[in-house]
């Protein structure tokens, strides 16, 4: 199994165990607040890359996220969660600590990736998401 797999599993137990102890009321400061912020884009990353590595089995290849991927999830969930829903929606509100749990939790997802890469044996073709070239 991939590292990135193995990361989508552990981060998809991770949020469920944060879901469940707020389900049942158990309030762990700040894990309450900000666990989900941490973890929601190194889980949506880690499962983007588990599909596209799997796509890129077949040829052979590796795949690795560019930084432009880690970067754009951080402005999207900003732009939207902090700054578009609050206004529609009152059970949002708009949190600058949010933005840096965004920013860390894919800062965190990009060194690990790097740091497992570097140390793998990566095959000399190399699949880097984007256009052809």
């Amino acid at each position: 199994m991939s590292r990135c797999r193995i990361s989508f599993l552990v981060l998809s137990v991770l949020l469920c165990i944060n879901q469940m102890l707020e389900e049942c009321h158990v309030i762990i400061y700040p894990l309450h607040c900000y666990a989900d912020d941490l973890l929601c884009i190194p889980w949506m990353l880690s499962a983007y890359q588990s599909i596209r590595e799997w796509q890129a089995v077949k040829s052979g290849k590796q795949f690795e996220l560019e930084t432009w991927m880690y970067v754009m999830p951080v402005i999207f969930f900003s732009i939207y969660f902090e700054g578009i829903l609050p206004y529609f929606h009152p059970r949002f509100t708009a949190d600058v600590i949010d933005i840096l749990m965004y920013a860390s939790g894919s800062l965190l997802y990009a060194g690990w990736q790097r740091h497992s890469y570097s140390i793998s044996n990566v095959p000399s073709k190399t699949l880097i998401a984007g256009p052809e070239r």
